[in-house]
């Protein structure tokens, strides 16, 4: 026989199946209550009984049967009561599937399990699971079948006259709930290359969680305990994730104070971080042919760039944008700045990257040398320059270069030069340039070398007359001409002698030539003669001598 209480109507259902004995006289239906003895409630002939139990307590019955009008065959005595509930002990995620493992109940009439499982997810509606007469004899279940790894579970025990309650952790069932599955979800920063997961937290155990602890592995290396969180934490964070590497990571909670635990799934994410600029330097900064500068910067070009920009300023302060890098291709990105006035002023650099995710890196700043030249009636030529900036790095030494060959080599704390000319030579443009010698010490410990250039400086020294005041033709010098600085060099020339009547006697334009004497095919008279001449430097600067001398005889 089987008996049920009918929840909510205060009756309980009693059934059983027998053969009738010869001279049946019906159905003794007898019930005992509080541990009391059997008492006999009704007779009756059919195979069900409805009785009145309004306050819905337990009450234990057994039938007997009349037979000859003695009552006998008495039934095995079942309790009205459903089975207890148990609880769920976990539910992990294991090869892919749920699984979920309960305690089993206490009630020993109990014959099987039968799962429900939420549908839809969040709901509150159970259905049995995975099909309404499905029994499981053990004490675990493997949903293979699960279209989602985040499911919630609860349970019925099954008797053969009854099913519990189901496992909803209300009073009546008396069990904490029912259980969830524990799911990883990710987050990739990859600005900050931080990995996030984050999970639901354990529900409905008796205890409560105790604390999750993370597991981690890289690359197929095999699982590292990474961290254990207190039971009011469900993320965690991995910082400093490596490009390209994978990353296999599950969460395990623990049931506090016993021998519990439920796995989460396993979440596996390679690696796709940005991938930041991290070099950036400029090397030189050199003036070429007084009309450009050349830049050239060492730069980490297989980031993940968004901006790359060439700065340039009138000072050391404020920059703009020269120019814009774009497809860069190597390493070492060089640049011509054309149009600048660079006999006239500096010029400072900086390059300036910005990744994908903004950061923004800037190299060093370097600025070109501006070198100054004046001459002097001393056959001196004077230079002066700057010290260049050159951010992070310093001047080892100084080259003087005159006409493209190097002829002095300075200190670095050198700021002037002087150099002295060749009387016979001054007149002649000469061009000089500065080269510093530099290292560069940047603050990650990246050392270069570098020799920049000024911009060139062409001086000439005015041409100089010099003129003797009297001239013996057959004297020491056969000829009379002046003495001219750097005869080379002077682009116009002209020579003339007349005598003291102002004819002319004598015109050259070679600035080798010499009055030898003779005046119109004769010997010239001695007396006094006067000279004019005339010559342009290579400075184009015209200079006019005009004087007398004595011609002796």
């Amino acid at each position: 026989m089987c008996a049920r209480i009918m929840l909510g109507l205060g009756l309980d259902s009693l059934t059983w199946s027998a053969t009738p004995c010869a001279n049946f006289g019906g159905y003794v239906i007898q019930a005992s209550q509080g541990g009391g003895p059997f008492i006999n409630i009704d007779t009756t002939n059919a195979l069900f009984y409805i009785n009145s139990n309004p306050n819905e307590s337990e009450i234990i019955y057994r039938i007997g049967m009349i037979c000859n009008g003695t009552l006998g065959n008495l039934s095995i005595a079942v309790t009205n009561s459903r089975p207890q509930t148990p609880n769920l002990r976990n539910v992990s995620i294991v090869n892919g599937s749920p699984v979920v493992e309960w305690d089993p109940s206490s009630s020993p009439e109990v014959i099987g399990y039968q799962l429900y499982k939420e549908n839809p997810y969040g709901s509150g509606s159970f259905f049995p699971y995975p099909s309404p007469n499905f029994i499981v004899n053990g004490l675990s279940f493997i949903d293979s079948n699960s279209g989602s790894l985040l499911s919630r579970y609860a349970i019925i025990a099954v008797s053969k006259c009854n099913k519990s309650l189901l496992g909803i952790g209300s009073s009546l069932d008396g069990t904490t709930g029912p259980h969830t599955s524990m799911i990883i979800s990710q987050t990739l920063d990859t600005c900050l290359q931080e990995l996030q997961i984050t999970w639901n937290a354990y529900e409905n155990w008796l205890n409560g969680v105790g604390s999750y602890d993370v597991f981690v592995q890289i690359d197929n290396a095999g699982y590292q305990f990474a961290a254990s969180l207190d039971s009011t934490t469900t993320s965690y964070t991995i910082n400093n994730v490596v490009d390209g590497q994978t990353y296999s990571i599950y969460v395990r909670a623990k049931e506090n104070g016993v021998v519990n635990e439920a796995v989460s799934n396993v979440v596996t994410t390679v690696i796709a971080v940005n991938n930041p600029v991290s070099f950036n330097y400029i090397n030189s900064v050199s003036v070429v042919g007084n009309d450009h500068i050349d830049i050239e910067v060492d730069w980490d070009y297989v980031s993940d760039l968004s901006n790359v920009e060439l700065l340039r300023g009138g000072d050391t302060s404020v920059f703009s944008v020269l120019t814009t890098v774009s497809s860069p291709t190597s390493f070492i990105y060089t640049h011509n700045d054309l149009g600048v006035d660079v006999l006239n002023q500096n010029y400072y650099y900086q390059f300036r990257t910005v990744d994908k995710c903004g950061f923004e890196t800037r190299s060093n700043r370097f600025g070109t040398i501006l070198l100054r030249g004046s001459n002097s009636p001393l056959y001196i030529n004077t230079l002066d320059w700057n010290v260049p900036l050159i951010e992070y790095g310093q001047v080892i030494d100084y080259w003087v270069m005159k006409d493209g060959q190097r002829i002095d080599i300075l200190p670095k704390e050198s700021l002037e030069y002087e150099d002295e000319l060749d009387v016979q030579t001054a007149a002649s443009e000469v061009c000089y340039q500065m080269r510093a010698n530099i290292r560069i010490d940047q603050p990650d410990g990246h050392i270069s070398f570098a020799q920049v250039a000024s911009n060139e400086v062409c001086l000439s020294q005015r041409v100089r007359i010099q003129v003797a005041n009297a001239f013996r033709p057959d004297g020491v010098n056969p000829s009379f001409r002046p003495l001219l600085s750097n005869p080379g060099g002077i682009q116009e020339y002209e020579f003339t002698i007349v005598n003291r009547y102002g004819a002319q006697i004598f015109s050259t334009n070679d600035v080798n030539a010499g009055w030898d004497g003779i005046a119109t095919g004769n010997v010239a008279k001695q007396g006094v003669y006067v000279y004019l001449i005339r010559a342009t430097g290579a400075d184009g600067i015209e200079v006019v001598k005009k004087g007398s001398f004595l011609l002796l005889r």
